[in-house]
């Protein structure tokens, strides 16, 4: 559509040039030898003599110039509303892989949980070397802290990732109204 208004225009405006022709070599002969002009012309002086009748190809393509200017414009907040989501879809990627990281280090502690209350239990049954339980039940409990630890770790990354994601939804909920509205 655009291609084929700008060869219309293009064609009204060899068809103006040659039918305007002698006149405006006149006019550009007469401004070009006063001092003032200095050797340059202006399109706005040419233009304001063509006859009303012959200025709708332009009024036209300024219209066509107009809208593609709005497209594009339309087009960069899109971009824009784009990367947002690719952000949050990042984050939330990142999200998935610490809940995942967050369920993985709870059976972990799980399994540690039941291997130290399986020694206490046999330590309090006094079976076994009670010396040797007392050291298998420390080094469980050792573990199960360090294991907790990383828990609340996870749990802070996943809090904190989180906030950002809400922070990144109002971004997003921004954008796609300016993209609405630019419509």
């Amino acid at each position: 559509m655009i291609k084929r208004n700008f060869l219309l225009v293009i064609a009204l405006s060899m068809a103006l040039t040659w039918a305007v022709g002698c006149s405006s070599v006149k006019n550009l002969m007469k401004s070009s030898s006063s001092p003032s002009s200095s050797g340059k012309t202006t399109s706005k002086g040419l233009y304001s003599s063509v006859p009303v009748s012959m200025r709708a190809p332009v009024k036209e393509a300024s219209f066509d110039l107009k809208r593609s200017e709005s497209n594009l414009k339309l087009a960069k907040e899109k971009v824009k509303l784009a990367e947002l989501k690719k952000e949050r879809a990042d984050l939330e990627k990142k999200q998935a892989d610490l809940n995942e990281r967050l369920a993985e280090t709870m059976v972990r502690k799980g399994k540690v949980t039941i291997e130290r209350t399986k020694l206490e239990a046999i330590d309090n049954a006094n079976l076994g070397d009670k010396a040797s339980n007392i050291k298998k039940i420390a080094s469980y409990k050792t573990k199960e802290l360090n294991i907790e630890s990383e828990l609340v770790n996870t749990k802070a990354e996943i809090a904190t990732l989180n906030l950002e994601i809400k922070k990144l939804n109002k971004r997003i909920n921004l954008q796609a109204r300016k993209v609405d509205s630019s419509r």
